[in-house]
């Protein structure tokens, strides 16, 4: 498998624990598939390509608990450099002593090694302890632990020092050192977070006072107030957290929704949040600390010393850490819930199947400055476009027929801003009057135009469609959206694309992270020609990034179209780590193959980035490269290439036929007749690699990812929410997933929630995604608070 040891050695000689055996315990898998992951993960290997290529090392991890150990093992990097660094800090400073060592080597986050650390800071104010150990009561220490019969504490009485000036003093000074002994104690500390784990925990909240009213109180809100909702809407926000206003939850039953809603309303100072220890988790402690600190023949003056001890550490240090703790596992818990939910619905709404080989009008609504039309060729061209006020009279509405009709468009791409129900009732009423040239077969659906006013303003945005006004851009974007999702939707950050719950809460770094993981990993397993895939689709592929993708930009200027796949190796930067992790992501389709104007593909070889010392050698691989494979139109892996020809030629087939119908059938014949184990031993290799060759020789050379996904529901007309009435049924698309439910466009004016109570069927729990097509029932109507409540009552299944 992977040889580790050194590695691991190497990794934990800052602390007393190593990733993987901590990554196997938070994600409930095989250490040895987790060792291996974090070895491929520090060999700079990506997610897509660990998925797909190297499976059988971690256990067949799916990609989405993939992509977030990896990000997982990210964080613990920087827990064990973090812990080195304030390790080295404290020794060189002698502060360092051997319990804070210990407790910083066994701390696994930031905020334990920050709450230790913090006290010994040179700026900081000295602890208690701090100061005891300062006046020489170290030794009275280890006077208590050792027995003695009697403790002298007068001996260590100083009148010139405030804080042992006394024989009382003296005595409470012991106490904090024994208290932050038991602090920083590896064993107590475990113990204590398990109880905290296992008894009673509570999180008290109730409604914050409001401020008292003062003279300052009629200045004008600050801007922070106006910013977080406080003045004269403050009521009305407030009631927002209503249902928190004098809750007591059990930390375990909180949901991620409601722990995220909870910190909200803190942080804008209309709750107050409390978390509360059971007194059994107290009494087990004192327990557990009495058994490990005060011996049998402990002397009544040392009990005394120990017993106080144990109450002021639990009192004064210890709960408030449990507290602290508790606040931010449950932190944790609610944005790393909030971030795998944005993860999903991005990578379902770049998975949305492209809806090709259509003229599409796409439509930004709006009131006041107008509807921003755009019509799209089938191959994604600016056709024509208009601003229309089609809300404001029965002129306008005739000049949008005629501009429908003359554009002669198969598909019009309402965006879901404001305005968009209002259009949509525009559009359905004139399909339904048959009002257009084509409204037999012209229909219309809803896009997400999250992001589009963004993108609209951007310099990419410029540099594509320079003459055009910024508020139409975002209509060419809607339609495009439709045509070909992940082509236009890559163009965009993708934390700006509002698939996602309580975005502006979420730590920035760490959210835009996860979402770049999802958008390289989307556009890898779609997979790009080389030779037509543009900058920003090159740039997540699995390897590349926007260096290397710029690179392979000027090679296709200057040296004309790729030819296979080996000839990537010639681009400048593009070294054999880059080559291996990009290399089954990108296709040579042989049709794509054009040669800029004035080149020719059978022209001399190209002079490679790095020269060899041997010329003729080096032209003989040059020159080699310059041969069509018609393995590189599928998603085998170079790496793998002499193994899949051995197998095609034990098959008896023609490497040249891939992707054919006939030798699709005939591969699928074979794999059913044998064995894997058989094979792989026949061909001297895992029973891995021979699976998922079988894979990808039974796919089409035009095989897309996204086919298993649903289409895009369109419409011909659309009902109004007043007509709904408990118990009818409508089809719909899912539009958002969140902790607590999925929201679905119904076709009517007002969005469908499904509550996740109400997604079951067959007595079975559904996992829906952004895409879905599903059947639902009415089971609550509110017109006038605009909320409509369906259960689900058919999941569709995608149309091959």
């Amino acid at each position: 498998m992977f040889d580790q040891d050194e590695d691991r050695n190497r990794e934990n000689e800052g602390v007393r624990w190593d990733r993987g055996q901590v990554l196997s315990q938070m994600f409930a898998e095989p250490v040895w598939a987790v060792r291996n992951l974090v070895s491929l993960l520090d060999s700079e290997c990506s997610v897509p390509f660990i998925s797909r290529y190297r499976r059988e090392k971690i256990n067949e991890i799916e990609p989405d608990k993939l992509r977030r150990m990896s990000l997982a093992n990210e964080e613990l990097k920087g827990v064990v450099k973090k812990a080195t660094a304030v390790l080295v800090k404290l020794e060189k400073e002698e502060k360092l002593t051997p319990e804070i060592q210990a407790a910083l080597e066994s701390a696994q986050s930031m905020d334990e090694i920050e709450e230790i650390f913090a006290p010994l800071k040179s700026a900081s104010k000295k602890s208690f302890a701090e100061r005891a150990r300062q006046n020489g009561l170290e030794a009275l220490v280890g006077e208590i632990e050792r027995n003695v019969e009697v403790v002298d504490f007068a001996a260590f009485v100083k009148k010139e020092e405030k804080d042992v000036d006394s024989e009382k003093k003296v005595k409470k000074s012991v106490v904090h050192l024994l208290a932050e002994k038991f602090k920083l104690d590896g064993e107590i500390v475990s113990h204590l977070k398990a109880l905290c784990h296992e008894l009673p925990v509570l999180l008290k909240c109730s409604r914050a006072a409001p401020k008292a009213s003062t003279a300052d109180s009629k200045k004008e809100p600050s801007r922070g107030d106006k910013e977080h909702g406080r003045g004269q809407d403050s009521d009305r926000e407030a009631m927002k957290f209503e249902r928190f206003f004098d809750s007591t939850d059990h930390v375990r039953n909180l949901h991620p929704h409601q722990i995220m809603a909870i910190n909200r309303g803190e942080a804008l100072k209309y709750l107050t949040v409390k978390v509360e220890l059971s007194e059994a988790i107290y009494e087990r402690y004192a327990t557990f600390v009495r058994r490990k600190a005060i011996r049998r023949d402990a002397t009544p003056a040392c009990r005394e010393i120990v017993e106080t001890a144990i109450k002021d550490a639990y009192d004064r240090l210890l709960e408030p850490k449990m507290a602290r703790m508790i606040r931010t596992e449950l932190k944790l818990r609610g944005e790393s819930a909030a971030i795998d939910s944005f993860s999903r619905n991005l990578k379902s709404l770049l998975l949305l199947p492209p809806v090709g080989g259509k003229v599409i009008l796409g439509i930004d609504p709006g009131f006041k400055h107008g509807c921003k039309m755009a019509v799209v060729g089938r191959n994604g061209d600016v056709l024509d476009t208009l601003v229309c006020y089609l809300h404001s009279g029965s002129a306008e509405g005739k000049r949008f027929v005629r501009f429908v009709d003359d554009s002669e468009c198969d598909l019009i791409a309402i965006g879901n801003g404001t305005a968009c129900r209002e259009t949509e009732t525009v559009v359905a009423s004139m399909l339904q009057r048959r009002l257009f040239r084509r409204s037999d077969t012209l229909a219309f659906c809803i896009v997400n135009e999250s992001g589009s006013s963004i993108y609209s303003v951007s310099e990419l945005a410029v540099r594509e469609l320079p003459e055009m006004d910024a508020n139409v851009r975002s209509a060419v974007s809607i339609a495009r959206r439709l045509q070909n999702p992940l082509a236009e939707l890559v163009k965009i950050e993708p934390r700006h694309l509002g698939v996602g719950m309580y975005q502006h809460d979420l730590p920035e770094k760490k959210l835009e992270k996860a979402l770049n993981c999802v958008a390289e990993e989307c556009v890898s397993f779609v997979g790009v020609d080389l030779n037509v895939a543009d900058e920003l689709l090159l740039q997540r592929v699995s390897g590349l990034g926007p260096a290397k993708a710029k690179k392979i930009l000027e090679w296709r200027r200057q040296k004309g179209p790729f030819i296979n796949r080996q000839q990537l190796r010639l681009v400048k930067d593009i070294g054999a780590k880059t080559f291996e992790q990009c290399a089954g992501f990108i296709k040579i389709n042989p049709e794509t193959i054009v040669p800029n104007q004035g080149q020719n593909t059978a022209a001399e070889p190209v002079e490679p980035a790095q020269k060899t010392a041997k010329k003729p050698r080096a032209k003989k691989q040059k020159t080699e490269a310059y041969a069509l494979d018609p393995l590189d139109q599928t998603h085998v892996h170079p790496e793998s290439y002499d193994v899949c020809r051995r197998l095609i030629a034990r098959m008896k087939l023609d490497v040249n036929s891939v992707g054919k119908r006939d030798f699709i059938q005939q591969v699928s014949q074979y794999r059913k007749e044998h064995r894997l184990e058989q094979l792989a031993d026949a061909l001297e290799t895992e029973v891995a690699v021979v699976r998922s060759l079988f894979e990808f020789l039974q796919q089409r050379t035009d095989f897309d990812y996204r086919s298993a996904f649903q289409m895009p529901l369109f419409r011909r007309d659309i009902r109004r929410a007043e007509d709904l009435r408990v118990g009818d049924l409508l089809t719909g698309q899912v539009e958002n997933v969140t902790d607590f439910g999925a929201f679905v466009d119904c076709g009517v004016s007002i969005t469908g929630l499904i509550h996740t109570s109400k997604m079951r069927l067959a007595g079975r729990q559904v996992d829906l995604e952004i895409g879905d097509r599903v059947v639902v029932k009415v089971e609550r109507v509110d017109v006038g608070r605009q909320r409509l409540a369906v259960s689900l009552s058919q999941r569709c299944q995608p149309v091959p």
